[in-house]
């Protein structure tokens, strides 16, 4: 009887690991940081209207014109958006 080899084993765990990889690239999510192209490409008001909080964390919102800005404390609770 032949002993296993890990070798093959090992190399075919790296190459399915590298394909992973190199596809998880190519996956795009549809949100856009800017409200007016999100509109414009298709996507409906309510998705364009939320917020990324795994990107931009809790304390992000859509500013009035399409921008995200911050919710900082001492600003009562406004977004601030940044130019």
């Amino acid at each position: 009887m032949k002993p296993f080899n890990w070798g093959i084993v090992l190399f075919m765990v790296s190459i399915a690991i590298l394909y992973n990889i190199s596809f998880q690239s190519l996956i795009r999510e549809g949100f856009s940081s800017n409200y007016n192209s999100c509109i414009a490409k298709g996507y409906s008001k309510s998705f364009c209207v939320q917020t990324p909080t795994s990107v931009y964390g809790p304390s992000s919102c859509l500013c009035e014109d399409g921008k995200l800005g911050r919710i900082i404390p001492g600003f009562g609770g406004q977004c601030v958006c940044f130019n």
